[in-house]
């Protein structure tokens, strides 16, 4: 469900990019990987952390960065790591990467 979700928001993102250029909106989607947050708190591990922990202020000066470009992307992901986690997740055969985050998303 979650990674459906994240499908869905980024679909959604780019679709809304689409249709609000002409108005003068900016839309981007943002994907920030693990963030310090109390959620990391409150489930009481970083078993579910894939790439580097980031901080709220280190994300937000990501995406503000990203929309102050005079053409912002469509999809910014946060942090050099998780970069390069999400490209090699591309890169990888599905049928090898889905069980290793299978496995990563049970908490």
């Amino acid at each position: 469900m979650y990674a459906a979700a994240k499908a869905f928001v980024l679909s959604f993102s780019q679709a809304l990019w689409c249709e609000a250029i002409t108005h003068g909106v900016r839309v981007m989607a943002l994907a920030p990987g693990p963030t310090k947050t109390e959620f990391f708190d409150v489930i009481g591990e970083n078993a579910a952390v894939i790439g580097s922990l980031q901080t709220a202020d280190q994300v937000a000066r990501t995406a503000l960065s990203a929309l102050d470009r005079r053409r912002p992307p469509l999809y910014v992901i946060s942090g050099r790591r998780n970069t390069l986690a999400a490209a090699g997740a591309r890169l990888a055969p599905k049928r090898l990467l889905l069980p290793i985050l299978a496995r990563s998303m049970r908490l």
